[in-house]
């Protein structure tokens, strides 16, 4: 009689399985740090490709995380008119040719269509070889401040109107009593 042999290979899991926990556990606390911000924060690969979002940046794209992770930055969330030159200059950057600007603002167009204005604070990532490899934003809507502050200009343009009016009309008032006086 032939016997048919097993061998049985074992493999001790437990150091790995400890750290994948020690690890998805730090990430889901640094994920809720994320989240109580009052600002969106969003990091893109060097693709364009949204990798992290957390809840305020989705309340800002109006969208749900998963439609955010994943999606490419420029051709989701960029109106029409911005996609080429921002695209340009983050292919720029990704390429090392220049540097991240800090801040800057522009509009953003957010999953059910709407266009906000949107001030970013930049910073780009880099991988172990000190390349860059992505950047890493904060994004606060700044939409309603910017409108308050055109109506603020224009009232204050109008009450402005009004003043030279008034001043004008009491000029022409002294310069026809004066006429009278002399008539």
């Amino acid at each position: 009689e032939d016997a048919e042999g097993f061998a049985v290979v074992g493999r001790d899991n437990t150091d790995h399985n400890i750290t994948e926990k020690m690890l998805r556990a730090e990430r889901d606390r640094s994920q809720m740090f994320l989240d109580i911000a009052e600002v969106g924060f969003l990091l893109l690969d060097s693709d364009g490709t949204l990798q992290l979002v957390n809840q305020k940046a989705c309340e800002i794209l109006e969208c749900a995380e998963d439609q955010a992770i994943g999606a490419n930055w420029f051709s989701t969330f960029l109106p029409q008119r911005l996609r080429d030159p921002v695209s340009e200059v983050f292919k720029q950057l990704m390429a090392g040719l220049i540097e991240p600007v800090e801040y800057y603002e522009n509009a953003i167009l957010t999953k059910t269509g709407k266009e906000k204005l949107i001030s970013f604070h930049n910073t780009a990532t880099r991988n172990s070889d000190g390349e860059i490899d992505g950047v890493f934003f904060s994004a606060e809507d700044i939409t309603d401040q910017r409108r308050t502050e055109a109506e603020k200009a224009k009232v204050e343009e109008q009450l402005h109107h009004a003043q030279k009016m008034d001043a004008i009309g009491r000029l022409a008032g002294g310069v026809a009593h004066d006429f009278n006086n002399i008539l």
